[in-house]
């Protein structure tokens, strides 16, 4: 107990400011995390893929981040490297410590920030093509 009153007397004055800062780091880390990609690398043999597209919660997904836009700019990237959609599934999770993480979260940052429910997107790759690129190596060569 008098460590505690020490450290409350010599810092006492500073716990509004430490708070704040914690929390913006906290804040920082948890949107630097979100925003990482669930790569998933295929081989060039697989057909089918499912990738996991998730979305922010919170202050800040409803201002900055779109459900439509996120799936978009994700698609986008995977139909450049050869894939298509064949469906797309809601994430929904019935996992209570997964949504009392979120709530808890959503408290500690002043519910500016949690992570929320995203989507599963099915992904397809059309096998002719790697067939023709196979019959083009092998008569080529």
């Amino acid at each position: 107990m008098i460590t505690l009153n020490i450290f409350l007397g010599s810092f006492g004055a500073n716990i509004p400011t430490i708070l704040a800062f914690v929390l913006i780091i906290a804040i920082i880390v948890a949107v630097k995390s979100s925003k990482s990609e669930d790569y998933s690398p295929a081989e060039d043999w697989q057909n089918n893929k499912v990738i996991n597209v998730t979305l922010n919660g919170g202050v800040i997904g409803l201002l900055a981040d779109s459900p439509q836009r996120t799936l978009n700019r994700r698609i986008k990237k995977e139909d450049a490297e050869g894939w298509r959609v064949v469906q797309i599934i809601p994430a929904d999770s019935g996992n209570i410590f997964l949504t009392i993480f979120r709530l808890i979260l959503l408290l500690l940052t002043l519910f500016i920030f949690t992570t929320a429910n995203g989507y599963y997107v099915v992904m397809e790759r059309r096998i002719t093509t790697d067939i023709k690129k196979v019959k083009n190596k092998l008569f080529n060569s």
